[in-house]
């Protein structure tokens, strides 16, 4: 007896947590599941992946990224100083070239979560968008609260390529190799700042090494064309720039036109 009891007791409560879940009514009134805002910041988080790998088709992506949106705007309804919302909205928005009010929505974000590492980087990359010299300050505190972000490094040197700091560049590629020796554009970027310091054997190492990961990457030829170039090896660099123009790189049938006659 005192086991159909129990059992009478547990199905009970089963049935009363799928009310609860599935918003079931009961006579006149509706028991509603508990919202929280993690549950919006999660579904928006949701649309962007979505609207991501949907990018080819600019209607769909555009109108996802908007729901995200919308879904950051009642996390934050829900909870004003929920820092997750204002980071979701402000990618949102950079994803829709609204780099103002992205810059805000990571400000915001920022001041309510100051130990989110995430949220500098990302902010950082709206700054050197906007041309704001205060973006490697951001990168700094990136790296500063998260040293193991691959990412961080990355970005902060080509900031510093930008900026024409090739050595300072190459020591941050270097770092992020070192967390993370299996993306090819990491190689494309240091080889190309070891070409500009006159280091193209180095530059060529990289870019044979960028190839290996990512064979589909015509910048790799182009870029490994010019550094052969540069050591005198013509039909090497030709034999590239040809590579490179075959798939679609055309800046390297200018190459071929100058130097491969």
């Amino acid at each position: 007896m005192r086991f159909k009891n129990i059992q009478l007791v547990r199905g009970t409560l089963f049935l009363l947590l799928f009310i609860f879940a599935n918003n079931i009514c009961c006579g006149q009134k509706t028991i509603k599941a508990p919202v929280w805002p993690w549950q919006y910041v999660d579904k928006g988080n949701m649309m962007i992946s979505l609207a991501l790998e949907g990018q080819d088709d600019k209607a769909f992506f555009d109108e996802t990224l908007r729901d995200a949106i919308g879904y950051s705007n009642e996390a934050i309804k829900l909870d004003p100083k929920f820092s997750r919302a204002y980071k979701l909205r402000g990618r949102a928005k950079y994803f829709l070239n609204d780099l103002k009010g992205s810059l805000a929505d990571f400000n915001k974000a920022i001041d309510l979560n100051a130990l989110d590492a995430e949220s500098f980087k990302e902010r950082a990359n709206i700054k050197v968008e906007l041309d704001d010299n205060t973006a490697m300050a951001d990168y700094n505190m990136a790296i500063k609260l998260d040293p193991t972000d691959e990412e961080a490094y990355y970005f902060r040197g080509i900031l510093k390529h930008i900026l024409e700091d090739a050595r300072g560049a190459i020591l941050d590629y270097n770092m992020a190799i070192k967390l993370n020796p299996n993306v090819s554009g990491v190689y494309s970027m240091r080889g190309r700042a070891k070409a500009l310091i006159g280091d193209n054997k180095g530059a060529i190492i990289d870019f044979n090494k960028g190839i290996e990961l990512n064979p589909e990457d015509a910048e790799l030829y182009f870029h490994r064309g010019n550094a052969k170039f540069q050591l005198k090896d013509k039909d090497g660099a030709c034999w590239d720039w040809s590579k490179a123009g075959e798939m679609g790189y055309s800046e390297a049938y200018k190459m071929i036109q100058m130097n491969c006659r």
